[in-house]
């Protein structure tokens, strides 16, 4: 069978007959700029069906490339005028390095002494640029990239790697952070704390987030006892970590719970909507679920202000623990509120849902701010309002504003709260409410503070 290179020495031959000496040269598939093997035939270097055209290339405008991809190897003749991006387009090359995933999700490492990282611009150029003196094989390295977001300063991070057998513990220190402080990786797509055993290859995923421990809570989910098999991918009643951000919907899509027919209850009397954030349950770890086969019958909005939220309850829930739930998922306090059902204040907080209407499926009430009294708190550019009363202790109120900024509560003695009088008072954290009101005219109905870090003064 004729290969190419017995075609190139019967050429070779044929120009000293001529008298017309040619170079040493290789063939290129003309469409796909495609170096065909010497050793190769001359019929499988194409479809027979087909006609494809073949350029004599003097040997001398090539170069050798070595191409790398985990424990893959491929060591290829190549032209100098090619650029790296034109050269991972090649579909046979990229199956014999058995790269299986999209090269959006990798990046191009020069396996020089410096082990450059190339970004899409260098990839571009023709490999030309990139030859020694010596004029040494050029070695190319398919990475994959592996995206991470820090998750409290929201700073972007790109590691490249050269094996998917790479474990999540492997990762943190390539991060160049303090892995004393940020100690997990969770999942991008469903806030989920992996675990640091776990290898990259098992994960359908490339972008996470950086954690710090306080930034995480515990979940654990049991099955009830109508439901005895179901598949979650940490066991039954076993304790999962989650970014505090991370939403029902996340633990629904990390436990592959069918949200049709499964649902998760809490506190064994309602069943929080999907969009419900982890930050809305009480600070207790870890957080308690069970999965039920029936959602509860009635569902419940309750607005406040501009927002409002979702949950399913039974016929019997008093409107007592309708509040509680109210107040605990939008994080304020109950004892400053009621209910409002169709422009009626509830007065009666011993009555049940069946007591209103019993044949309601979906109903609506509106948190009504009873107390007379409330405080307005700025913080960076931020202004926040809540009710308060005369016996509330600053503490308690500051420790309430971190919750609704999101500022972690251990963090509580770098701040200091200044009452905005005209002498802008800085108060102790120990000082009442009534004694700031002296502060002010005695008509004033919401007290404005400012709070600010202790260092900002400095």
């Amino acid at each position: 069978m004729t290969t190419w290179q017995q075609i190139n020495h019967w050429l070779k031959t044929m120009s000293k007959i001529i008298n017309s000496p040619i170079d040493d040269f290789v063939f290129v598939e003309k469409e796909q700029k495609t170096i065909v093997d010497d050793h190769q035939s001359i019929f499988s270097s194409s479809d027979p069906t087909t006609s494809t055209t073949f350029d004599g290339i003097n040997r001398d405008n090539t170069t050798k490339v070595i191409l790398s991809f985990e424990s893959h190897s491929q060591s290829i003749c190549a032209l100098k005028s090619i650029s790296i991006y034109l050269l991972l387009r090649n579909k046979y090359l990229l199956q014999q390095l058995h790269v299986n995933i999209s090269l959006d999700e990798c990046v191009v490492v020069l396996e020089d002494s410096e082990k450059k990282l190339l970004t899409k611009n260098d990839t571009r150029k023709a490999l030309s640029e990139y030859l020694t003196v010596d004029n040494q094989p050029i070695h190319i390295r398919i990475s994959i990239l592996i995206e991470i977001i820090k998750n409290d300063d929201k700073q972007q991070l790109k590691i490249p790697i050269s094996n998917r057998n790479t474990t999540i513990e492997e990762i943190l220190p390539l991060t160049n952070v303090s892995i004393n402080i940020y100690k997990y990786l969770a999942s991008y797509i469903t806030k989920y704390i992996i675990s640091n055993n776990e290898y990259i290859s098992n994960l359908n995923e490339t972008k996470f987030f950086l954690v710090k421990e306080n930034e995480t809570c515990l979940i654990s989910i049991k099955i009830s006892d109508e439901l005895q098999l179901i598949d979650i991918n940490d066991g039954n009643d076993q304790n999962q970590r989650f970014l505090i951000s991370a939403t029902m919907s996340d633990i629904y899509k990390q436990n592959k719970i069918d949200t049709e027919h499964r649902f998760l209850l809490y506190s064994d009397d309602f069943v929080p909507s999907l969009d419900i954030p982890l930050t809305s349950f009480p600070k207790i770890s870890p957080i308690k679920f069970t999965i039920i086969g029936n959602n509860l019958p009635i569902t419940v909005t309750i607005i406040n202000d501009e927002h409002s939220i979702k949950f399913n309850c039974s016929y019997s829930m008093k409107i007592k623990r309708l509040i509680q739930i109210g107040c605990q998922l939008f994080n304020i306090k109950p004892d400053f509120y009621q209910l409002m059902h169709l422009d009626c204040l509830i007065d009666d907080d011993d009555m049940s849902l069946e007591e209103i209407d019993s044949s309601i499926t979906d109903a609506e009430f509106k948190l009504i701010s009873k107390a007379t009294l409330h405080t307005s708190i700025r913080y960076l550019d931020q202004t926040i309002v809540f009710p308060c009363a005369n016996e509330s202790e600053i503490l308690d109120i500051v420790k309430e504003a971190f919750t609704k900024l999101e500022i972690p509560q251990e963090n509580i003695d770098m701040y200091q709260l200044i009452a905005l009088d005209n002498g802008r008072t800085q108060l102790e954290f120990d000082t009442m409410m009534e004694d700031v009101l002296g502060l002010f005219s005695s008509d004033i109905t919401t007290i404005p503070f400012e709070l600010k870090k202790k260092e900002d003064d400095v």
